[in-house]
C-alpha cells in the first residue's frame, strides 16, 4: 500500500511538471439552474463566463461534470456566445461528465466568452432517511481545478421544486437560500446568491414531499451508479481526476467528508416559508426582529433584546470599570415596576430572568426558547406578503446608515443619539469590531465622568474614551451580560430550530458514504444526495 501511494504521488508531481499550469482563467459569473421534474429527473442548465488570462494557453476545451453515471448524454447541448457547439462527448479527464471542444470559438488570452450547457440527469430523488414520506436531492455544481481558476465568481444557483410543491412543505439543508418565490407556472423556487471561488465543492440540498415524485425514489443505501455500488472502497474515492491531473487527495476528501457532515448540522432557525410568496419591503421591524430576519445568532438577538430593555429602564446593568480587579463581569437585574410599553418578546425575556444556583441572575432556558419561537412566529406573520430579499436589503441599509451617523457624531447630543438609536443596529454588523476601528478618534468622554444609556452607563476610564471605545465597551458589556445569564446558546438554538425549521434529513447515512458518491470523489453529507463532478478547461 505504501508503494502504491508513493507511486501515485510520483504521478502527481510528474503531471504537475507536464501541465505546467498553462490553463489560467477567471469565471466572473457562474449560473446554475436546476429543475426537478415529477419523474425524478433533474434538468441542469449552466451559464458560465470564462475569461482567459493573458499569458496562459487558450481555452479550447471544457469539461462539465454530471451527478451520476445515469446522466443522458443525448440530452446535453452547448453553445458559446450563442453559437451552437456540435461536438459533445464523454470526458476523458473527469469520471462522470462531458468534454466540449470549443473549436472556432476557442477563447484566446485576454478574451472572454459565455458557455451555456444543459442536460438531464435521471434518478435524482432519494429517500429521506428521517421521514419516509419525504424525498431529498443534494447537488454539487461543477467546479474547476484550483490551479486553473483565478479570482472569485458571482454565483447564482436556483432550484425549482416539482409541480405541486408549496412553500410550507419544502426545506433547504445546510446552506440557507438567499431568496425564494413562486414561478409563473406555480412552482416554488429557491435561489442562492454568493461570491466564491469555483474551485471546490458547494453543496445545495433540499427536501420535499415524496408524493410529488411519480418516478422511482431511490433508497440511498442501495443506489447504484454506472453498475458500481455506492460502497466503493475509500481508495477508489481518494483518486479523482481533476483538470487532467492525477491527484491523490484521500486524506483531504476524508476530512472534507466529516467537515461537510458537521456543517449539515448547522442550525438555521428561520422558517423557510418566510417571504416566499411576497413582494415589497416590510418596514417597522425592531432591531431584534430584524436580526432574526437576517438570521443572526440567537445570542446576538438576546443581546439586542437586553440592550432594548436597558434603554427602556426595565433592566439595570452594572458595567464594572475597565481594568478593574477581580475579573468582575457585567450583571443585570430587573427593575420594578416595569415600563408599560414593552414588546411581547421583551416581557417574555423579563419573565425568563430569575435567580441562578449561586444567587446571581440567570435566564430560564425553556422560557427563553419560547421567547425565540414566539418571535419567529410573529415574524412569519409580519412578513406575510412581503419579500424576504427586499426586506433584508432594507434592514442592511439601516445598519449601514447607523454607521454613517456614528462617524459624524461629535457633540454630546449626537453621541446620545448613537447610544439611543443607532448602537443597537451597529451591533448587528458582522464587521462591528473592524468598523469601530475606523470611527474618528476624537476624545469625547473625559476621564472621571460617565455617560448613560438608559439604566446603564459607561465611564471615561483613566485617560478618557473616544466614541468608538465607548460604543465597543457598551456593546461588549451587553453581549457579555447576555452570555453570563444564559446557558449554552447552542442548546437553546437546537430547541428553537427543532420547532421552527426541523432538519429534514438525517446526516448519518450508514457505511459507504451515502448514495451520492460519484466516482470523482464527491463525498456527500446526507442520505439523499448526488454530486456533480469536477471539470474544467484544459
Amino acid at each position: 500500500m505504501v508503494a502504491r501511494v508513493l507511486a501515485l504521488l510520483s504521478l502527481f508531481f510528474l503531471a504537475i511538471q507536464a501541465s505546467a499550469q498553462t490553463y489560467r482563467f477567471e469565471i466572473p459569473e457562474y449560473v446554475c439552474n436546476l429543475s426537478l421534474q415529477e419523474d425524478a429527473s433533474l434538468q441542469i442548465d449552466y451559464e458560465i463566463t470564462f475569461a482567459c488570462l493573458p499569458g496562459s494557453d487558450p481555452i479550447d476545451i471544457v469539461d462539465i461534470g454530471f451527478p451520476t453515471r445515469d446522466y443522458d448524454q443525448g440530452s446535453v447541448a452547448a453553445e458559446l456566445d450563442g453559437e451552437p457547439l456540435t461536438t459533445i462527448r464523454r470526458s476523458e479527464y473527469i469520471p462522470i461528465g462531458v468534454e466540449i471542444p470549443l473549436g472556432d470559438g476557442t477563447i484566446m488570452p485576454g478574451h472572454s466568452a459565455v458557455l451555456k450547457v444543459s442536460g438531464v440527469n435521471p434518478g435524482m430523488a432519494f429517500r429521506d432517511s428521517s421521514d419516509p414520506a419525504y424525498a431529498s436531492t443534494e447537488f454539487v455544481p461543477t467546479w474547476f481545478d484550483a490551479s486553473c481558476v483565478s479570482g472569485e465568481s458571482e454565483c447564482v444557483i436556483t432550484f425549482v421544486f416539482p409541480p405541486g410543491a408549496d412553500s410550507s412543505s419544502v426545506r433547504y439543508h445546510s446552506l440557507p437560500f438567499t431568496d425564494s418565490w413562486i414561478s409563473g407556472d406555480g412552482r416554488v423556487v429557491y435561489e442562492w446568491r454568493l461570491t466564491r471561488r469555483m474551485s471546490s465543492a458547494m453543496y445545495i440540498g433540499v427536501s420535499y414531499p415524496g408524493s410529488l415524485i411519480s418516478g422511482e425514489i431511490l433508497d440511498s443505501r442501495s443506489a447504484s451508479y454506472g453498475g458500481k455500488e455506492a460502497s466503493t472502497s475509500f481508495f477508489d474515492i481518494a483518486v479523482p481526476v481533476i483538470c487532467g491531473l492525477v491527484f491523490p487527495i484521500g486524506v483531504l476528501v476524508f476530512v472534507l467528508f466529516f467537515i461537510l457532515r458537521a456543517g449539515r448540522n448547522k442550525l438555521d432557525y428561520l422558517p423557510p416559508t418566510i417571504g416566499v410568496e411576497g413582494t415589497g419591503i416590510k418596514r417597522g421591524l425592531t432591531a431584534p426582529m430584524a436580526a432574526m430576519l437576517l438570521e443572526l445568532k440567537l445570542e446576538k438577538v438576546a443581546a439586542l433584546i437586553l440592550y432594548g430593555l436597558v434603554l427602556k429602564r426595565a433592566v439595570e446593568m452594572d458595567v464594572p470599570p475597565a481594568g478593574g480587579r477581580g475579573g468582575a463581569k457585567p450583571s443585570i437585574r430587573r427593575i420594578t415596576p416595569e415600563p408599560e410599553e414593552l414588546h411581547g418578546y421583551e416581557k417574555g425575556f423579563l419573565e425568563a430572568i430569575g435567580d441562578g444556583a449561586d444567587g446571581a441572575p440567570a435566564l430560564d432556558s425553556e422560557k427563553l426558547v419560547q421567547v425565540f419561537i414566539d418571535m419567529l412566529k410573529n415574524l412569519r406573520r409580519s412578513m406575510s406578503g412581503f419579500s424576504l430579499k427586499e426586506t433584508r436589503k432594507y434592514y442592511r441599509s439601516i445598519i449601514s446608515k447607523a454607521w454613517d451617523t456614528a462617524s459624524e457624531a461629535g457633540t454630546p447630543e449626537a453621541v446620545q443619539a448613537v447610544f439611543d438609536d443607532d448602537l443597537q443596529w451597529m451591533m448587528m454588523d458582522p464587521d462591528f469590531d473592524k468598523k469601530m476601528d475606523r470611527l474618528p478618534g476624537t476624545m469625547i468622554f473625559p476621564s472621571g465622568r460617565s455617560y448613560s444609556f438608559g439604566s446603564g452607563s459607561v465611564d471615561g476610564g483613566k485617560h478618557g474614551r473616544t466614541l468608538a471605545q465607548a460604543c465597543a465597551r457598551v456593546a461588549g458589556s451587553i453581549e457579555s451580560a447576555a452570555g453570563n445569564v444564559a446557558s449554552s446558546f447552542s442548546t437553546i438554538a437546537a430547541h428553537v430550530t427543532s420547532v421552527t425549521n426541523p432538519p429534514p434529513v438525517d446526516s448519518s447515512s450508514g457505511s459507504g458514504g451515502g448514495s451520492g458518491r460519484s466516482s470523482c470523489a464527491c463525498a456527500c453529507a446526507c442520505a439523499g444526495c448526488a454530486c456533480a463532478c469536477a471539470g474544467g478547461g484544459r
